[in-house]
């Protein structure tokens, strides 16, 4: 019986992840782990998880010691290589949140975007892989999407966002992103992320927004992906 119930109570702890607070969103726990063997380093961050490459502690940061490091490069080739990083976090829909990060672009960067999203079902890069091409978990929702070039070299500036989901995500993700391939990558450090709940300024009611669906919902404000249309196994009554 004992054996039963440790079996049961496992699956329950790895999916039933809940995390209301960004924990070590100022990268100030890491540790080396292990090199490649083309000389790559690879870090462990206290509370976030690698997606893809080897993201790097900075000794330039806004808040405290060290901030994390991360670039991105679209080589000519039509491969998108980079690194990125996540952690728990539970977005939950109906609520809303803001969103506040310090972003430092290198000197002499190239082109290219920060990339926030709310996400499930990323998974942590094992380590030492080499994996370098950015995943694409499902479902994931964009928080933001800004150019980085937009932003001072060499010096923090804060970033503050906005945020309502449609559905619930347990995951926040950012990574650098060039949309063009070019020479130079893009490079960046983030450091002191927060995220909070706020008030909403406006009552949002989610349904299907598209006015010619069979399930049109008149007071949506929020389409939340819910529409079906004719043809789609309903009928469309006037």
């Amino acid at each position: 019986m004992k054996k039963l119930l440790f079996l049961l109570i496992i699956p329950f702890l790895s999916f039933g992840q809940f995390c209301n607070t960004i924990s070590g969103g100022s990268f100030e726990v890491n540790q080396f782990v292990c090199s490649d063997n083309v000389g790559n380093d690879y870090y462990s961050f206290d509370n976030w998880f690698i997606s893809h490459g080897s993201p790097s502690p900075s000794g330039l940061a806004s808040d405290g010691n060290s901030g994390m490091f991360l670039w991105n490069q679209n080589w000519t080739d039509g491969i998108n290589y980079g690194e990125g990083a996540y952690t728990c976090f539970s977005f939950n829909q109906g609520k809303c949140y803001e969103l506040s990060i310090d972003v430092n672009p290198n000197l002499g960067f190239g082109e290219g975007n920060i990339i926030i999203k709310a996400t499930n079902n990323l998974n942590e890069l094992f380590e030492c892989s080499g994996l370098y091409e950015p995943p694409n978990p499902q479902p994931a929702d964009e928080i933001i999407q800004t150019e980085i070039d937009f932003y001072p070299e060499n010096t923090f500036t804060t970033i503050t966002v906005s945020y309502e989901p449609t559905i619930n995500y347990n995951q926040l993700w950012i990574y650098p992103f060039s949309p063009l391939p070019n020479v130079v990558a893009v490079k960046f450090r983030i450091d002191n992320v927060i995220v909070t709940q706020v008030a909403c300024e406006n009552t949002s009611i989610f349904g299907c927004a598209d006015f010619i669906a069979c399930n049109y919902n008149i007071n949506a404000t929020n389409d939340d992906g819910s529409c079906d249309y004719p043809g789609d196994n309903c009928v469309l009554f006037n």
